[in-house]
Parts: C-alpha cells; structure tokens; sequence
C-alpha cells in the first residue's frame, strides 16, 4: 500500500513536472516568435519611414562627425538592410536565422553608434524614425539594450531548435 502511494506520489511529481516544462516550452516559443516578428515590424516600420523621409534621413547623416562623407551610401545602405530583413525574417529556416543574425549584429551597430553619440555629440538628433526619435539618448539606449538581448535570445533559442531537430 506504502509502495502503492509513493508510486503515485512520484507519478504525480512527473505530471508536474512534465506541465512545468511544456509551461516553460512553450512561452520560450512565444518569446522567439516576439523577437523575431518584433524585429520584423521594427525594422519595416523604421526602414518605410527612412523611405518616406530618405531627404531628410541622408541630411542628417551628413551632420554627425565622421560620417558626412559616407552619408548617403551608410543612409541607404541602412535603408535597404532594415527593409530586406523585415521580409526575410518571416521567412522561416536557414533565411530567417541568417536575418536574425544579421538583425541582431544590425541593432548592436546601432547600440554602439548611440552610446558614442551619448558620449560625444549628445546634442545631435537621432534620425531611426518618428516614433522612437523622439526618444532621449538613454531612453533610446535602453530601447536598443532591449531589442539586443531579444536578438540574443531568439539566436539562442533557434540554435537549440536546429540541434534539438537534428537529434530527434
């Protein structure tokens, strides 16, 4: 009878544990799928409006130091990244652990470029898009911090998918 009991006791316990993890599973999923549909909806949203406001986009890339030479082939260039990786990364597989990459190497480009703008010319005005140029410097650093820890994740946990596929 004892043993009977510390049977379903352990039963029990498994079952728990069990839910916990398919819990875990599948908000770990739900995370992934935030990063990268949110990344996909930032970088539409910032890369369209950069589209609409390419004037005004390239002349204020041509005010901060150091870059007014390359200011039109880094405002395109950014331009075309932020939208191509929009599309690319609803694409699922290899295209969309490519872009993620890519995303999230992208946003600690940006991380840096707004921490040596923090530091040097924080008088200057970030030129990302309506919404979140009308951010401060450190509210837009923390934003960014954000969006490259998601990155971060989201490469992580698709890299356990590919080698959790390719075990089963």
């Amino acid at each position: 009878m004892i043993t009977g009991k510390l049977q379903s006791l352990k039963h029990h316990k498994r079952l728990k544990n069990d839910k916990i993890k398919r819990t875990v599973g599948k908000a770990s999923m739900m995370l992934f799928r935030i990063s990268v549909y949110g990344y996909a909806c930032l970088y539409m949203f910032t890369g369209v409006d950069k589209l609409i406001n390419i004037e005004s986009f390239i002349r204020g890339l041509h005010k901060v130091p150091y870059l007014q030479d390359y200011a039109l082939a880094i405002g395109l260039g950014i331009l075309v990244l932020e939208i191509s990786l929009s599309f690319m990364l609803i694409i699922p597989g290899r295209i969309q652990q490519i872009s993620l990459w890519c995303s999230t190497v992208l946003m600690l480009a940006f991380t840096i470029f707004i921490s040596w703008m923090m530091k040097y010319h924080p008088d200057q005005m970030c030129h990302c898009g309506k919404a979140i140029e009308k951010m401060g410097w450190y509210s837009h650093l923390v934003f960014n911090l954000i969006w490259l820890a998601l990155g971060v994740y989201a490469i992580r946990y698709n890299h356990k998918l590919i080698h959790k596929t390719k075990l089963s």
